[in-house]
């Protein structure tokens, strides 16, 4: 049985997070996260109707121990994936300097 690999959304509230979700959940295991994780009860629904694997997360993007926090947690619900974060301090970086310059993160993608 191969394991299917693990796609940790970071902002998959409604909207463009949430799409990208349901586009990964066709192939991978997904880790939505989001400040309000009751926002992720539909996704996280339709993902796993539809035969995939999702799990919610709470986790304030800004907050760089909420992002460990999170990624502990996901660690420990997908045991069987080695997570390897690439860039996490450059793109939190950029984030809190565009979030701080009131140009959102739109810019970055």
């Amino acid at each position: 049985m191969s394991i299917k690999q693990l796609a940790i959304i970071l902002g998959a509230g409604p909207g463009t997070g949430q799409a990208l979700g349901l586009a990964f959940a066709r192939t991978h295991k997904v880790a939505l996260l989001a400040r309000n994780v009751a926002s992720l009860d539909a996704v996280t629904a339709t993902i796993t109707a539809a035969g995939g694997v999702a799990r919610p997360f709470a986790c304030d993007a800004s907050s760089r121990d909420s992002i460990q926090a999170a990624l502990d947690r996901i660690r420990a619900d997908f045991p069987d994936h080695q997570l390897k974060v690439r860039g996490g301090r450059e793109l939190l970086c950029a984030m809190r300097a565009h979030h701080q310059s009131g140009r959102g993160i739109g810019g970055l993608l």
